[in-house]
């Protein structure tokens, strides 16, 4: 497994996850680019989702107004 310097992406804030936001992180193994498919739930206990095409900040920002619960997992 390959090891990233995050500091050498130069991420803009709005793409930058915040700790608490990272442990929720589940999946991630495709996304955009690789075929896969994603679904955001805006509250991590619930059962409805909502489809998309990655889960970058920017996409589940637009699915959900309040970030605090919201989990995407890419299949």
């Amino acid at each position: 497994m390959k090891k990233l310097k995050l500091e050498e992406l130069n991420l803009g804030n709005a793409e930058v996850l915040s700790r608490e936001e990272l442990k929720k992180v589940l999946g991630g193994g495709s996304g955009a680019g690789s075929g896969g498919s994603c679904t955001v739930r805006c509250d991590q206990s619930s059962s409805d989702g909502t489809s998309v095409s990655d889960c970058s900040r920017t996409t589940v920002s637009k699915v959900c107004s309040d970030l605090s619960n919201a989990v995407c997992v890419c299949s």
